[in-house]
């Protein structure tokens, strides 16, 4: 019986402990779940393309913090919006060179997503 929790114990780890292994993930759509923490930076495009950076560009930031309730993890609440729109805003930005998001998450149940702009 103790063995068998053990065995148990170690699948439900390596299963958790996955994250995007287990999942089709393609940005930027849905974050990798792990199963304690996750912490990601990933740009929010799929595209190959992007227009070079330079020291000179302006950086603008937007974000949001999130409560999960389990079970239902479709369930949130929610305040602020990441927008990329207000971002730019934010960073005083007219042209958009590249967009990239930041993902946190713990245990299923706080989550902040961020998503910075980087322009003219």
């Amino acid at each position: 019986m103790k063995r068998a929790l053990w065995i148990l114990a170690a699948l439900t780890l390596a299963l958790g402990a996955s994250g995007c292994s287990m999942y089709g993930y393609d940005s930027p759509v849905i974050p990798p779940p792990g199963f304690i923490y996750t912490s990601i930076k990933v740009p929010l495009t799929t595209q190959k393309a992007r227009l070079e950076l330079s020291p000179e560009d302006k950086v603008g930031r937007s974000h949001t913090r999130f409560l999960w309730i389990p079970p239902y993890r479709v369930m949130t609440l929610a305040w602020a919006e990441a927008a990329v729109k207000d971002a730019a805003r934010e960073g005083k930005i007219q042209r958009i060179k590249h967009v990239d998001y930041e993902f946190l998450g713990v245990m299923f149940v706080y989550g902040e997503y961020k998503v910075i702009v980087y322009g003219d």
